[in-house]
């Protein structure tokens, strides 16, 4: 129980951490006036395009806070580049979960910092982020203020099926038959299976300024965009009845601490910045349960006892944030969903009578029930931190559920701590 309180702690802390730290890398802003300034941006987890950037000249230096009121481009040397423009943005969702039965027109007018995905000498394509959709924006050496790359979708319900309307294919078409003139057969034949996706689209803007499909606009060495990790651990597990107890009765249940192995990968979001990460784990859990249902009486005193032992393949996927994140250390939390699929064996029912009244008069029963399998899930929650990018230790609470008819015996709550080092490859 100490160890829980320890990691609810720590997660509870964990926003504090987040705000004590800041990530300044070189970069460079322009400001409305012209004037570049060479300095230090803190660069963030920007899963939407950033509505404020914090700038120092030195890093030793306060923070200035500015928006695309008063820059007009800035730059995260070799990650990210941003330039500010008034453009319309379509406000129609595009996930099949939330989107019109009609295609959606509505748009409104914004200053936004648009991110530069590349510069060419003929076209630049851009994109913008909120918490509605990615868009996509080009502007070209003739029409400077960039425009949307429209792309709309809608639910026909008759045909219960998905629309598309893709405008994007006639715009781009346009750039290519001005910009490659004769030549543009080619890549318009690429441009009608084009999909509306970053990589995708910015092979044809590369085409169009007769540069490598491949290139790109920043070029710092990326961090990795995935690494695996493998490790050992120990469980700590308690049982208890979920059900109701017998009259007159009680249970004590026996905590075990058990052996486990993990493997999993972790992907982060953003490998540049790697605050937040997507972290998918495989283990294999051995475990053990005993519940002894004591029913005393003036006569006997009786003891049914409940145990089996249990081994668990256990798929968590997670999301995880590194609220302090540097080389050397970092510390996350995080939550997830364990799928666990337990096979349960050497599975006894033992009752044991002591009398109170016949001296030394004691008996046994026992009762061997065949194994059994059973699939359950539990929400997780997990806290831990690395040293120098190779060592993860942490600790995991799965919540306590009731769980299916465990081992074809009685309905348990199963308590569950983890903890484990993992190696990080």
């Amino acid at each position: 129980m100490k160890l829980l309180y320890i990691f609810l702690t720590a997660i509870l802390l964990s926003p504090f951490y987040a705000l004590s730290q800041s990530n300044y890398k070189p970069g460079v802003i322009t400001t409305k006036n012209g004037q570049t300034i060479n300095g230090f941006i803190n660069y963030r987890e920007w899963l939407s395009n950033p509505e404020k950037i914090s700038f120092k000249e030195k890093l030793t230096a306060d923070a200035t806070t500015y928006g695309p009121q008063e820059l007009s481009y800035f730059e995260v040397t070799g990650f990210e580049s941003y330039q500010t423009a008034t453009v319309s943005i379509s406000k129609a969702k595009n996930d099949i979960q939330n989107m019109s039965d009609e295609i959606d027109t509505s748009s409104y007018t914004a200053t936004v910092f648009l991110k530069l995905l590349q510069k060419g000498n003929n076209v630049s394509l851009f994109s913008y982020t909120d918490d509605v959709k990615t868009r996509y924006y080009v502007s070209d050496r003739d029409i400077t203020a960039p425009r949307e790359l429209k792309y709309q979708a809608y639910y026909d319900h008759d045909l219960q099926s998905v629309k598309k309307k893709n405008t994007y294919y006639a715009q781009l078409i346009d750039l290519a038959n001005k910009y490659k003139g004769n030549n543009a057969q080619d890549l318009i034949n690429s441009i009608v299976t084009l999909d509306y996706k970053e990589r995708d689209l910015l092979k044809i803007i590369n085409r169009l300024n007769n540069q490598d499909v491949n290139n790109r606009l920043n070029t710092a060495v990326a961090a990795p965009g995935y690494r695996f990790f493998a490790g050992i651990g120990a469980n700590i597990s308690t049982t208890s009845r979920a059900d109701d107890l017998p009259a007159g009765t009680y249970d004590v249940s026996k905590q075990y601490i058990m052996p486990e192995l993990m493997l999993g990968v972790s992907t982060p979001f953003n490998p540049n910045t790697g605050k937040l990460v997507f972290r998918t784990e495989l283990g294999l859990l051995l475990s053990k349960a005993r519940i002894d249902n004591h029913a005393d009486s003036y006569t006997a005193n009786k003891v049914y006892s409940t145990a089996y032992s249990e081994i668990t393949v256990s798929l968590r996927p997670q999301v995880v944030y590194n609220f302090y994140n540097a080389d050397s250390f970092k510390f996350y939390s995080g939550a997830g969903l364990a799928i666990n699929l337990s096979r349960y064996y050497d599975i006894t029912y033992t009752t044991t009578t002591s009398s109170t009244v016949v001296a030394g008069y004691n008996g046994t029963e026992k009762l061997t029930v065949p194994p059994a399998t059973s699939t359950w899930f539990t929400p997780m929650l997990r806290a831990g931190f690395v040293l120098n990018n190779k060592v993860d230790i942490s600790m995991a609470y799965h919540v306590k559920l009731k769980s299916t008819y465990a081992a074809n015996l009685l309905y348990v709550n199963k308590s569950l701590t983890e903890i484990g080092v993992n190696y990080i490859f």
